[in-house]
């Protein structure tokens, strides 16, 4: 008690204000120390409403009314990794204050140390030699009232020890700072050391954190020493979000693990045990993470890493830096803000479920990078990388924003979603979502990779998975890579529908060793591919690429989705099974449906630079229809197989010239092309739409003055990119219109064709009822010359406003004598007209009006009837 008291004196009045002051008030974030025991967090809402968090380590229970619950690797700010004093102002987390002692004493240790069980006393740094500490032994502190000059300067001179050099030595008692008994030699730096000597030898200078000598024992809850201590949450807050920051803990589960409560949690059919962090309840928790964080329960059977209980959601992030600035961009080369979860043996996920339990709502986002591990070569069994646990279901999962997660699921179960267990039932997926600019690398071992776990009786389903936004995935799973590991359902859905290369931007890699890579449902499949997608690669090695080898199948490729590679090893590349093998698929009740369009805007491409093929064929279905905008470049497996495989049978091509037959060739869409390569990689054909013809002349009629020409032409277009064989077969005509006389005025009544000699007497005056007018505002005739330059007939008056007017029998009559075109120009306005567009707004003598008004936009009327969009500049 002396010692303390001593300790004490030593620090000023205004020091001691200032910790006191700071401790009033509430801090930003309060940090807990995981080397120092379990760590339990529980919010609580009391009677008033008032909000705060319970937080327990041990026997010790804090009240915590901060923002921020900060949890950080060793036991004290000195061995922590990362230190609160680099942090920016605002975003510094300050001691925690236990609830049990608020004396000054206490207000000291936790402006020191981290408050807490196990926390040493702050003067156990200011040692006593044995002799010196025998002479104070017993003592009174009012003894000697000068013992200490600084409590009464006033005394006499020779009262002070220092005064007397030959004074007995016991009594120049020095307070010798040892590094090694300070818990947080960092704050301990700041200290006075007190000494009753004033001669300079005999003073101890302010100590420093470069003056303590470096620790050779790693800190507990360490990246070099994990500790079995855990972190339990509790969140039941209805609104208020619980934010946690976790900072370079490394925790490792083993029998001795308990809570923070001495507790662990019960099994009615196995061991007890402990997760290494668990969040349960209701309420929203965040966790934000700093450094390199580990929760390792991959040696305690049964329980998750991070298991997350009850509906309450929980969020893993990096949204801020180590120093607590915001994130805008990342190196993926960047570790810090990354979470390593790896969980039970025997069935727990690594993030998620214990085992046989179902767990929801987890959302990773902002900079997170976050490995969630089932250790193969610890014999991991069952547990999903993040999902539910044994047998259990995995829903409403969410990664998005920047965040880089890698997901590896335990024997039979998915690296994202359901749990699986090989001798009863593998758990579902559902709401599995991967969007913004998400990386996410996910394996399934007999699972999904990304969907249903794997069971022996019963597998999961894979509901409602989506891939979107900017996001990048590369799965590689058994069961399947996206989707049902031979579940009942499976619904995939990658990509915005009808997005552009402007709003998304999504790669996908899925390649399975047994199942389908995208879909792979045991009764009902359906996949949609759209928006703006890249398909890099879709390998079946033992299925269907995209879609199911069994039940009924739906594949939707559409807007500007890609397709670069899909290999169906045993099966079809998209589509289903091979019907023959499965005659169930005969049946009316199975259907597999495949539809390739990429509408009006977009532009599917499918082996646009590789070829795909299937075993049962390129695609595979019931039906199969492609319309409008698709590439689509097929390939046969082995020599004489199916490219398009349709009930069992090739699709027909059928030709251009018999439409009424069917067959590919009339039933795609424009802009259309399927590409035929045969086993030795020969381009066969070229199946496509009737506007990518190309035109190759095989026949000729030219145009006269007044008769039309054609010219026949045959598609070229497989001929021209050397496919052997001419799918199209098609042959057109064109028209080519006649000439129309250009003739040239002979100066006596009569003018003749240039072109064919053709010789016409003109009308008697250009105001007979076979000749237009012009007339002025007032509707008085104008004079005016006309002239043919063969199709089109023009009409010349130099007027700032004036109207050509006629009637339609008038037009027959030019048109007659060749004029297809009526152009009026005037004073800085020249407009047109073609003369059929105008016949065909009247069927007798309508008279119509052409008038220009200066710069005015021309209006072109029949009789009343506004007809100014004929007009034409």
């Amino acid at each position: 008690m002396q010692r303390k008291d001593l300790a004490l004196r030593v620090l000023s009045t205004a020091a001691i204000m200032s910790i006191v002051t700071s401790i009033a008030a509430p801090a930003f974030a309060n940090v807990y120390y995981i080397g120092n025991g379990s760590i339990d967090v529980e919010t609580v809402t009391d009677a008033n409403g008032e909000q705060y968090v319970k937080v327990t380590q041990g026997k010790t229970t804090y009240t915590d009314t901060s923002d921020e619950i900060v949890i950080k690797d060793g036991n004290n700010e000195g061995n922590a990794a990362q230190k609160e004093e680099n942090r920016i102002e605002g975003k510094r987390a300050g001691e925690a204050v236990p609830d049990s002692d608020p004396s000054a004493t206490q207000e000291l240790e936790a402006a020191g140390p981290a408050a807490g069980e196990s926390q040493p006393d702050p003067n156990d740094a200011f040692t006593l030699s044995e002799e010196e500490e025998d002479s104070e032994e017993g003592k009174d502190s009012t003894d000697n009232p000068t013992e200490n000059p600084t409590d009464n300067p006033t005394e006499k001179p020779t009262e002070n020890p220092t005064d007397d050099p030959t004074a007995n030595s016991k009594k120049d008692v020095v307070y010798q700072y040892d590094p090694a008994a300070d818990p947080d030699s960092e704050q301990q730096a700041t200290k006075l050391a007190p000494t009753t000597s004033a001669a300079p030898a005999a003073k101890t200078k302010e100590v420093t954190l470069d003056d303590a000598p470096a620790t050779t024992a790693p800190a507990e809850g360490s990246a070099k020493k994990p500790t079995t201590n855990v972190i339990r949450v509790i969140n039941n807050w209805a609104e208020k979000v619980l934010n946690i920051r976790l900072s370079n803990v490394n925790i490792k589960v083993d029998d001795t693990s308990r809570y923070a409560d001495g507790t662990r949690e019960h099994r009615t059919n196995g061991k007890d045990g402990v997760a290494a962090a668990e969040v349960q309840g209701t309420g929203k928790t965040k966790i934000e993470l700093d450094g390199q964080n580990l929760l390792d329960s991959s040696t305690s059977e049964y329980w998750a890493g991070l298991n997350k209980k009850d509906s309450g959601n929980l969020t893993i992030t990096d949204e801020t830096s180590d120093k607590g600035e915001t994130i805008t961009a990342k190196e993926e080369a960047d570790t810090s803000g990354s979470l390593r979860a790896k969980g039970g043996i025997y069935g727990g996920a690594a993030i998620g479920g214990n085992s046989y339990e179902a767990t929801d709502n987890i959302t990773i986002e902002g900079y997170a990078t976050v490995n969630a591990n089932i250790l193969k070569n610890t014999f991991g069994l069952y547990g999903a990388g993040i999902g539910g646990g044994c047998s259990a279901k995995g829903s409403n999962i969410t990664i998005q924003g920047h965040a880089n997660v890698t997901a590896n699921g335990g024997t039979n179960g998915a690296g994202i979603g359901g749990g699986g267990q090989d001798g009863y039932r593998g758990g579902d997926a559902e709401n599995i979502t991967i969007q913004d600019y998400a990386k996410v690398t996910a394996t399934g071992q007999s699972g999904a990779a990304i969907g249903g776990g794997f069971g022996q009786s019963k597998s999961g389903s894979a509901k409602h998975i989506v891939i979107q936004g900017h996001a990048t995935v590369d799965a590689k799973g058994s069961g399947a890579a996206i989707g049902a590991a031979y579940g009942d359902n499976a619904e995939v859905t990658i990509g915005t529908a009808g997005a552009t290369a402007e709003q998304e931007d999504v790669h996908v890699t899925a390649t399975s060793s047994y199942g389908a890579a995208i879909g792979n449902g045991a009764k009902d499949t359906k996949v949609t591919i759209q928006g703006h997608v890249t398909i890099q690669t879709a390998l079946g090695s033992n299925s269907v690429a995209i879609g199911s080898q069994y039940g009924n199948v739906t594949v939707n490729i559409k807007d500007n989705a890609s397709i670069d590679t899909a290999t169906g090893g045993l099966n079809s590349s998209i589509g289903g099974w091979s019907f023959d093998i499965d005659s169930n698929r005969k049946d009316v009740v199975n259907k597999v449906v495949v539809n390739i369009d990429g509408g009006e805007h977009g532009k599917v491409k499918i082996g646009e630079n590789s070829a795909i093929f299937g075993a049962d064929g390129a695609i595979s279905g019931t039906e199969v229809k492609i319309g409008n905008n698709v590439l689509l470049k097929i390939k046969q497996s082995l020599q004489n197989s199916e490219y398009i495989d349709v009930n069992n049978a090739e699709a027909a091509v059928g030709k251009r010239n018999n439409p009424d037959a069917g067959g590919l060739v009339n039933t795609i869409g424009d802009n259309t092309e399927l590409w035929y390569t045969d086993f030795n990689g020969v381009l066969q054909k070229i199946v496509h739409g009737k506007n990518v013809c190309t035109k190759n002349e095989i026949g000729r009629k030219d145009a006269t003055c007044t008769e039309e020409g054609w010219v026949e032409y045959e598609c070229n277009y497989e001929a021209q990119n050397n496919a052997t064989g001419n799918s199209c077969g098609r042959t057109w005509k064109e028209t080519i219109p006649a000439l129309g006389h250009h003739w040239k005025d002979n100066g006596d009544g009569t003018h003749t064709c240039t072109n064919c000699g053709a010789t016409e007497a003109l009308p008697s005056d250009t105001n007979s009822a076979l000749e237009l007018r012009v007339v002025d505002a007032e509707g008085m005739d104008q004079p005016f010359t006309v002239s043919q330059n063969g199709t089109l007939r023009t009409y010349t008056g130099a007027y700032d406003v004036a109207t050509l007017t006629g009637d339609l029998d008038t037009l027959r009559y030019l048109q007659d004598h060749g004029a297809q075109t009526i152009q009026f120009v005037t004073n800085g306005q020249t407009s047109s007209f073609a003369i059929n567009d105008l016949l065909a707004q009247g069927s007798g003598s309508e008279v119509f009006y052409l008038t220009h008004r200066g710069a005015e936009e021309p209006t072109l009327l029949l009789v009343e009837a506004d007809h100014s969009e004929l007009v034409k500049d």
